[in-house]
């Protein structure tokens, strides 16, 4: 593959057309630094004709088949037209690539396997190749079995003991790999508005050393590490001689969301007021949300117990002029959530009462400390169950069962509230 002087290439992207001439070619390294994008527009058709009278069958895998659509598909056919790279035709889950048919493949689980068993496969293009499930990845170092068979893999680097590093580590004593990395500042035409708002919002986090220097970095220590004195309002209610309230925030927060994680053995049970603050401008945009009002329960009483406790909140809440959204209840307590429901029913209440539709952990904790970092998510100081959560939080030394950081959940920490 040789880079071809009328398209303007980074110096990486340039690097990686010269030389990823193995049997594995994988870049690792920071977000926006066009990884992808060189693999849609040369890496991706180059391959196609070299392998097109290969014996052997090409895939094209991904997290999930929309993350392929949208990361590498559509704009590919946006750069070739609909000619030269077509649809995904959902019965045989194939897309046709330069005039060749792709096996199109989302490797999140484990019975993706089943796809690929018994496969010769020639050439492998692999987007976010970090996050597949590890034993489809280990499935697949047994397909590419043919003289010359190439595989093209992008992904983010995540703790140093992943899988995928494991791999890459023990290709590189054999010599079977051209391995690059890549820190969001490699890319030159990025502009620079978007890398100053990533330093921001990234700030303080493991994901700072992965997402922008393209490290492999241990989660480690505080989870909120950001998280500050100023983060906390204590004028929130205060009004003037006039009976406004002097926050300006506080003069928009008219709605909150009510969220209730039930106790267990070593946890408590928790309720959790989250104002939406709208934007000033256009309320149809949320410009921040604060906490504010909390309760954690010292000891465990039954079910009764929790619902009367919770329709006081809720009073507590409509007596300070807030309209109550919604409120969500952890979904693993069906008996819990159906009996909440009810009691709010029979107070006269039309609130939604539903099971919590729950993001992944990681996910949650990523986007706090984006906002905590944007000063977008604030606490009321008498929300002090809140604060000590988000200030007590921490990542455990150990991985999940799936190799991902974990926060730690041992009874030690607060992580009630910030479930809640």
């Amino acid at each position: 593959m040789k880079w071809k002087a009328k398209q303007m290439w980074t110096n990486k992207q340039k690097d990686y057309i010269n030389k990823s001439n193995k049997r594995w070619n994988i870049k690792v390294g920071a977000t926006g630094t066009g990884k992808t994008y060189v693999d849609y527009k040369y890496t991706i058709p180059a391959r196609t004709k070299q392998f097109r009278d290969k014996e052997g069958i090409n895939l094209l895998i991904g997290v999930t088949t929309s993350t392929l659509e949208r990361n590498v598909l559509q704009p590919m056919r946006e750069t070739y037209g609909e000619t030269l790279v077509g649809n995904i035709v959902k019965g045989s889950m194939t897309v046709s690539l330069f005039g060749e048919t792709f096996y199109v493949i989302g490797a999140e689980k484990e019975n993706a396997t089943n796809k690929i068993q018994g496969a010769t496969v020639k050439y492998v293009y692999g987007d976010e190749f970090v996050d597949w499930n590890e034993n489809f990845f280990k499935m697949l170092t047994t397909r590419l079995r043919v003289q010359g068979a190439t595989a093209d893999l992008t992904g983010n680097p995540k703790q140093p003991s992943h899988w995928a590093k494991e791999f890459i580590d023990k290709m590189i004593e054999e010599d079977m790999i051209f391995y690059q990395t890549s820190t969001i500042y490699d890319n030159p035409t990025l502009p620079k508005e978007f890398v100053q708002s990533q330093e921001i919002e990234l700030k303080g986090t493991t994901e700072y050393k992965r997402l922008l220097l393209g490290q492999w970095a241990v989660s480690e220590g505080g989870i909120y590490p950001m998280l500050r004195k100023d983060h906390v309002i204590t004028n929130w209610n205060d009004k003037d001689q006039d009976g406004n309230y002097v926050n300006e925030w506080r003069q928009r927060a008219s709605q909150v969301n009510i969220g209730v994680d039930i106790g267990g053995n070593k946890s408590k049970t928790t309720f959790n007021a989250t104002a939406i603050i709208p934007n000033k401008h256009n309320s149809r945009l949320i410009e921040a949300i604060v906490t504010v009002k909390d309760n954690r329960f010292t000891e465990e009483r039954d079910s009764t117990y929790v619902e009367q406790e919770l329709l006081k909140f809720i009073q507590d809440l409509e007596d300070e002029g807030y309209h109550i959204r919604s409120i969500r209840v952890d979904n693993a307590e069906q008996l819990i959530l159906r009996g909440i429901h009810k009691v709010v029913r029979q107070s006269g209440r039309d609130t939604s009462v539903k099971g919590a539709i729950k993001m992944a952990i990681n996910e949650r904790i990523r986007l706090y400390q984006r906002l905590l970092n944007l000063n977008r998510y604030k606490i009321v100081n008498t929300c002090t169950h809140t604060y000590e959560a988000f200030e007590t939080a921490l990542w455990s030394n150990k991985t999940d069962a799936n190799g991902l950081d974990r926060r730690l959940d041992d009874g030690t920490t607060n992580i009630d509230t910030l479930d809640a």
